[in-house]
């Protein structure tokens, strides 16, 4: 920490500052003598410099870490539980801090073991009611901070040789947090997922001269961070708008995901703490959490604001996926805008072409898994394309920019920085993904990249070649999104055809009037009172309906589709009741 610096000293900062501490302690440690905030603190022990950096008041801040997760927490979670259950916590925490704060004065070392004892036995308690919170995974940045404070008193005991607290015990409660936040997350982006919301409208300006007097008006929205995507077609269909608005929710939700890991990717380097007792210690995380996508960009779907549906004419929505893995080499062509980017894959594969023009040709090479790596991607876009686009390496360094849409600012519509995640360049760019599409003005230069999304992973995964799940993304290009609506009634007939998925269903209503679909399986006999459907639950897979269930109201029900007996499944549970 700078002593003149006079910008507040976040949470952020102070989390960073420590971990830079931590690495530096750690024998071996890859790294070791980088980002070194304060050397003073090489020369005390870990405790004492997170006591201090963690709550000893800053100049320009009198808040301790704790007070300044609920600034942190504001723009993740729910803003009611930041203002209630944090507030709880942090009342509950201040007998471990007056502890904590004990222990930097005393000089003793036979007291250090008591009262260290003492910090252990509270920790481990506090762990263990904080755990049992119905409310727990709302409190992940709470519980992160708490985790490093934690592993620290752990590690103090282990350096003081505390009886009854050996490294067994603490790898032990190593994955006993492994397993609370594996289980937090997950439950933490299943709620994530209902915060992005769309709505949409159809309005009639009975003044318009145009032919079209009818407007189809569309709303994608955050209601954790604010944003909002609005749209507008010369349309009296409101259903244009669901291809675009899954890829807007979809680039809202990974935006979403990446801000919250550049506060949760601490807990990666929790094996840190034994390092310095068994070196070669290590826990797996899911991939489902050691890596994220961010994306997809596009004309259509960045950035946040007002779009015009009429202006996404020449995007092809044909996007293509790479299995991720160790990039060892990208390719760009480009000159006015970027044509093509390919990556290719230290297994030798070679990525999906993204776009096909042939401007000049640039090679970003010797690329490999821990020495040179991409951590940042900048995009430009402008003329309905990718316009520009320039790499950041793990040790600073640049492609600089390709592409040169950037000359033009008049041309530009939207630009932004994916990464760096974290001070310490842990996260790895691993895959690209993307499609093509047509500048947006009367010439023809061939199919150039229209979309782009860049899958990101930690450098200390074990496993680092794996099929990625990128929902709606990858399947979207087959999905024809000619939904077709029936009018409402009393239904007495449904015909299904099915085999491992659903193929066709038509429904029969009480005037004799034949809904669209296909013909199968039948379920007849229903009316508007003695027999009729009072649920359905869908189970959904491989970008399709494979396996729906009608319950009846007397409790029986038809099952149709096998989807759930091949394990493919990717959404279930969904049920639709009438009332």
């Amino acid at each position: 920490m700078n002593e003149t610096d006079d910008k507040t000293y976040s949470w952020d900062d102070r989390i960073d500052d420590f971990m830079s501490i931590l690495y530096n302690k750690v024998k071996d440690s890859k790294d070791s003598n980088k980002f070194i905030p304060n050397k003073i603190f090489l020369n005390v022990s870990l405790l004492s410099t997170l006591i201090f950096l963690f709550f000893v008041n800053h100049e320009n801040n009198d808040d301790d870490i704790f007070v300044q997760i609920k600034d942190k927490a504001k723009d993740i979670t729910c803003k009611e539980i930041v203002e209630t259950e944090l507030n709880y916590w942090i009342r509950k925490f201040q007998p471990i801090k007056k502890l904590l704060l004990e222990y930097l004065v005393i000089q003793e070392n036979d007291i250090r073991v008591i009262h260290i004892t003492n910090l252990v036995e509270k920790c481990n308690l506090f762990f263990e009611e904080i755990s049992k919170n119905e409310k727990i995974m709302h409190l992940i940045p709470f519980t992160v901070t708490f985790a490093i404070m934690h592993f620290t008193v752990l590690r103090e005991s282990l350096k003081l040789q505390t009886s009854n607290f050996g490294i067994n015990e603490f790898k032990e409660i190593i994955s006993r947090y492994k397993d609370h936040f594996t289980n937090s997350f997950n439950q933490f982006f299943a709620w994530r997922t209902d915060q992005i919301t769309t709505k949409t409208s159809i309005s009639n300006d009975l003044n318009s001269t145009s032919l079209f007097t009818f407007q189809a008006n569309g709303e994608v929205k955050d209601k954790v961070c604010n944003k909002t995507v609005n749209y507008f077609a010369k349309s009296s269909n409101d259903q244009i708008f669901i291809k675009v608005f899954d890829l807007i929710k979809l680039r809202m939700f990974t935006e979403a995901k990446a801000d919250f890991m550049k506060m949760f990717l601490h807990i990666f380097s929790l094996t840190n703490f034994v390092h310095d007792f068994e070196p070669s210690y290590n826990i797996s995380w899911p991939l489902s959490i050691s890596s994220f996508w961010v994306g997809p960009y596009g004309i259509d779907t960045f950035p946040d604001g007002s779009h015009n549906f009429d202006d996404n004419s020449k995007i092809f929505y044909n996007i293509s996926e790479d299995e991720s893995g160790v990039i060892t080499k990208i390719e760009i062509r480009c000159g006015g805008i970027v044509d093509h980017i390919q990556a290719f894959y230290e297994d030798g594969r070679v990525g999906k072409k993204i776009g096909n023009g042939g401007g000049s040709k640039h090679v970003v090479s010797d690329l490999d898994k821990s020495s040179k790596y991409i951590v940042a991607v900048k995009l430009m876009f402008g003329l309905g394309l990718l316009g520009t686009i320039e790499f950041i390496f793990n040790d600073g360094n640049t492609t600089g920019l390709l592409g040169s849409l950037h000359e033009n600012d008049h041309d530009i519509t939207g630009s932004i920085q994916i990464g760096p995640f974290g001070k310490h360049n842990k996260f790895r760019l691993s895959s690209i993904m993307g499609g093509g599409g047509k500048i947006r003005i009367n010439k023809d230069y061939g199919e150039n990249v229209a979309h782009v999304a860049f899958k990101f992973q930690h450098i200390d995964s074990v496993k680092t070649y794996f099929r990625p799940s990128f929902p709606m993304a990858h399947i979207i290009s087959k999905i024809f999104y000619n939904i077709s609506e029936d009018e409402s009634g009393v239904i007495t007939k449904i015909k299904l055809r099915s085999g491992e998925i659903i193929d066709h269903i038509q429904a029969f209503y009480e005037g004799g009037r034949a809904g669209e679909g296909g013909v199968g399986y039948i379920i007849s006999d229903l009316d508007n009172s003695s027999k009729y459907i009072v649920v359905a639950n869908l189970i959904f897979g491989v970008g399709l309906l494979g396996t729906i269930k009608f319950i009846f109201n007397d409790g029986k029900s038809a099952k149709f589709g096998k989807l759930y007996q091949l394990h493919q499944v990717t959404g279930s549970n969904w049920s639709i009741r009438e009332t």
